[in-house]
């Protein structure tokens, strides 16, 4: 056992799982789920990779992922809807009547609703001489997705299990073998059957391929294509309620809850091998901390495992050239925007496409407004914006980068951003104007805040030639070490990081022979939860009033989630304890009471008693970044909610793994705050602890 900053961690885990994105988590939770002892590293001070979010003035915006598909039992993969349900990890979704709209330019406004037939009507308005070649090519996807989707599989399609394999192909022969003519050939394949020459509406199919994989039609694989499109209507598009931040968050609840552990703000330098150059035995953190492992799970992209946490020297030289001569997705300059409610249009959809190069979808626009469905997220007087534009027309700096964060930089993201506003503002008129607040992020903030190289928004690109099992797999070439995330065979998006995810779990819980792989399966009882819309935000409750677990969560909710980094997030070092402040609230707003008083606990076990005596309003809560803009100047109530959810967890809230004695006994003289704390970490680092003290009573 040994002491990080703010973490108690063993030598040794079974596993070790490299970053907290999406992949990673889904992995570790299902591990967990088997009785492993799974230990998650995370570099950020958040979960999520790119689900996540972040929050300025009580406005939380969407960070990347927020187009999820896969919660509802009908879609072609349902990978979350199977992970939370084997977990039983309920999670409320906002279920969308529509994925996006598509602002196409002189009146043809696309809305892609689920109701298919709806869509098809509007679709044709834009494009009314196709009208019966639209509907033959939809119902030809429909096919296809009926067929796949018939499987229900939660793990990658590449990792299909012959047993399952055969149930599919017995089901539906003939469209299994026109989804295996398809595998190699482009999406116009399937396009140019049903719709040849039709320039415009080739177009229009190429931007909605891009906005999920940045990928053209003629260079996607024709079954992703065709999945993605029919997927769409058959499966639906959810958003989690507060925020897709609460999807990490609930994976997080449930690796803990299941005895596995995560650390925050500790980057992996390296992996290291045995002397045979093919076995790992652990990892080495950037501060020399030595952690073994039997098995190790990269969340990483393959640039990153390949040659940085895997040392050259490991390598295979023609496997690198292989893995760094991948084509990777494009970059992006996103804007997070807080915008006076009435600005934005009231038949405005949560998702906006904003087309003004039909030929380039790299000249064009997108933006988030999740606050249309879920008006948690945000005072009820404002929107909230996640606007994207594609980065390939500036050389952006990477963070090592001298010109990183130096004025110039800072000016140039100032003028892309105004000339994207610019551009948003023909469909959103005035804008500007009405901006509360706005955070600008290029690719090197990307990189910089989720280790993706130099800011790509996935791994390599899904386009033939680097295309499912072209791409690296959930087994590497090494003995002990996987994959999950965008970089394998699945792809960029949430369904397939999650799908790869469960992967990864199946091929260790396999080669470690620690339990039962997962496979298809249906569930008497749905954990997750459906809203056609958000809920509104409840009242705060008075400084009288005693706290359950709705009005904890609210009071939680004003957190701003600051880094200490920057000037907003002083409340950590404002704490004399230690104690990650945003970490422990953030895990009450998602529910997580006896992972929050645990956390507490890993530096300070007098967590409840300094809740009730701290003077937090002359520490933590006096550095608080919400006393900068709330009109009351009353900060977060960080004292309340920590004595709150101590007292809410009650024994849960302990760490209960006993080590195994080292040998050593200390003698801790005083019963006093400071003997006790003392006295419980030597006992958990193995020590035997005896305590004298003078008085009769502690």
């Amino acid at each position: 056992m040994k002491i990080l900053d703010n973490k108690i961690i063993k030598d040794k885990y079974d596993v070790i799982v490299i970053g907290a994105g999406n992949g990673g988590l889904t992995a570790a939770a299902m591990l967990a789920n088997r009785g492993v002892d799974v230990l998650v590293i995370e570099q950020h001070y958040i979960p999520g990779g790119c689900v996540t979010a972040l929050r300025r003035q009580d406005c939380t915006c969407d960070i990347g992922a927020a187009i999820l598909i896969g919660f509802t039992p009908d879609g072609c993969y349902n990978p979350h809807h199977y992970i939370h349900n084997e977990l039983e990890e309920p999670i409320d979704m906002v279920l969308h009547d529509s994925t996006f709209c598509m602002e196409w330019g002189k009146g043809k406004r696309v809305i892609f609703w689920k109701d298919v037939d709806k869509f098809i009507a509007d679709l044709t308005k834009a494009f009314p001489s196709k009208k019966e070649e639209l509907k033959a090519y939809y119902d030809y996807m429909f096919k296809l997705h009926k067929a796949i989707a018939s499987a229900r599989l939660p793990y990658g399609v590449t990792e299909l299990r012959i047993r399952d394999a055969i149930k599919v192909f017995f089901k539906h022969p003939i469209s299994i073998l026109k989804v295996f003519r398809l595998l190699n050939k482009p999406g116009t394949e399937v396009y140019n059957k049903y719709l040849k020459e039709d320039h415009e509406l080739l177009k229009f199919f190429d931007i909605c391929m891009g906005l999920f994989t940045t990928t053209r039609l003629d260079e996607t694989p024709a079954v992703l294509s065709t999945i993605m499109f029919a997927d769409m209507h058959k499966g639906g598009a959810c958003y989690p309620v507060g925020s897709p931040q609460m999807l990490p968050n609930k994976l997080e609840r449930a690796l803990e809850r299941l005895g596995g552990h995560i650390i925050q703000r500790k980057s992996v330098e390296e992996i290291l091998f045995k002397p045979d150059k093919k076995t790992a035995y652990g990892v080495r953190l950037s501060d020399g901390t030595v952690i073994k492992a039997d098995y190790i799970v990269s969340n990483s992209d393959a640039y990153s495992l390949y040659g940085t946490l895997i040392k050259p020297e490991y390598i295979d030289p023609e496997k690198m050239e292989t893995i760094h001569n991948m084509i990777p997705t494009t970059s992006t300059v996103i804007l997070y925007v807080g915008v006076d409610k009435e600005v934005i249009p009231e038949d405005a959809k949560n998702i906006e496409f904003y087309i003004k190069d039909k030929e380039n979808f790299y000249n064009n626009c997108y933006a988030f407004i999740p606050s249309l469905d879920d008006p948690s997220i945000c005072p009820p007087d404002m929107h909230s914006m996640t606007i994207l534009h594609p980065a390939h027309d500036v050389e952006w700096p990477r963070p090592s980068d001298p010109f990183y964060q130096s004025d110039d930089y800072v000016g140039l993201k100032e003028k892309i951003a105004d000339r994207i506003l610019t551009n948003v503002e023909e469909w959103i008129p005035n804008l500007k104007k009405h901006i509360r607040f706005m955070e600008i992020a290029t690719p090197g903030t990307l990189e910089r805040f989720t280790r993706k190289y130099k800011g790509h928004v996935g791994g390599p690109a899904q386009i033939l030639g680097q295309h499912f099992y072209k791409r690296p797999k959930t087994r590497t070439e090494f003995k002990n070490i996987y994959m999950c995330g965008d970089s394998t065979a699945m792809g960029e998006g949430v369904i397939t990081t999650a799908a790869s995810g469960v992967s990864a779990a199946n091929a260790v819980l396999k080669d470690g022979k620690f339990g039962k792989q997962y496979g298809p399966k249906k569930f008497k009882k749905n954990v997750i939860n459906y809203f056609p819309i958000g809920p509104q935000r409840i009242p705060l409750p008075s400084d009288e009033e005693a706290l359950m677990e709705k009005t904890a969560q609210r009071l939680a909710m004003q957190c701003q989630w600051c880094e200490e980094r920057d000037e907003r997030g002083k409340c950590l070092k404002g704490c004399p304890a230690g104690i990650d402040v945003l970490n422990f609230i953030r895990r009450i707003e998602s529910g997580n009471y006896n992972g929050a008083a645990r956390f507490i606990r890993e530096m300070n076990p007098l967590g409840e008693i300094c809740g009730a005596i701290c003077p937090a309003e002359e520490l933590c809560e006096k550095e608080c970044y919400k006393l900068e803009y709330d009109k009351d100047k009353k900060p977060v109530q960080i004292k309340r909610l920590q004595k709150w959810v101590c007292e809410k967890a009650g024994e849960e809230g302990w760490e209960t793994y006993v080590p195994e004695p080292n040998g050593y006994k200390v003698a801790v003289v005083g019963a006093g705050p400071g003997g006790l704390s003392c006295a419980y970490f030597l006992a958990r680092l193995g020590y035997s602890v005896d305590i004298f003290e003078k008085e009769n009573e502690l």
